[in-house]
């Protein structure tokens, strides 16, 4: 389990006590670790957090990358999608116990595992609204999966969003990220334009000055 609480201090007792969202319970004598919330967690509500694989698969800088159709075939595309899905074991849709599993195309470039059964009646009927949504996830958490293991890491290392800054470096992605994360990896402090000073040097923008940066590493 991985929860979110709310910190209060008590200084003149030297305690801190947490508040906790509804579903969380408790054992005495239980250790639990605590760790500082990163971007991607902190407009989440107090509680259990969502039950993903990596949790950079919430971080809203991010979501424009998971939807990008050339980040998504430099991960293998459609077909891996699909290879990823089956995997997974498990119908999506009902919950059915079979033998055989498939995958069930969801838009241009989403899948859902479902069973045999259930795959003949979906093509008979409408696709159901939530399937958009687990198909999205499934995209993410596939993309993730195959960017932890071009960077050689082990499956269970919770990919950080400087890794996933570097994967998308080495591969020319670094136009799909958001100026404000940019600006966060590079250290760098977003301020206003002073082109109005005639003497002075307008800063690079965060993509023009990485563009700069490979292409000074290239020729160097």
């Amino acid at each position: 389990m991985i929860a979110i609480l709310t910190a209060n201090t008590q200084t003149r007792l030297k305690q801190v006590t947490f508040c906790h969202g509804r579903g969380i319970k408790f054992n005495d004598g239980m250790r639990y670790a605590i760790i500082e919330l990163n971007s991607a967690q902190e407009h989440l509500s107090s509680g259990i957090v969502p039950a993903v694989n990596q949790i950079e698969a919430l971080n809203p800088h991010f979501q424009g990358l998971y939807d990008n159709d050339r980040a998504f075939g430099l991960c293998g595309g459609t077909t891996s999608l699909d290879h990823y899905v089956l995997w997974l074991g498990r119908c999506q849709w009902l919950g059915c116990e079979h033998k055989y599993y498939e995958p069930f195309p969801v838009g241009d470039n989403g899948s859902v595992c479902v069973c045999r059964s259930c795959k003949n009646k979906l093509n008979i009927q409408e696709t159901p609204r939530q399937f958009t949504e687990i198909a999205r996830q499934n995209r993410i958490a596939f993309m993730l999966k195959t960017i932890s293991e071009q960077m050689g890491q082990p499956d269970d290392r919770q990919l950080s969003e400087a890794d996933i800054f570097v994967w998308c470096l080495k591969r020319n992605l670094q136009s799909q990220l958001p100026t404000a994360l940019l600006h966060k990896l590079l250290g760098m402090k977003a301020s206003a334009s002073t082109g109005h000073e005639c003497d002075i040097t307008p800063s690079y923008d965060p993509q023009e000055l990485l563009d700069k940066r490979l292409s000074e590493v290239g020729n160097g």
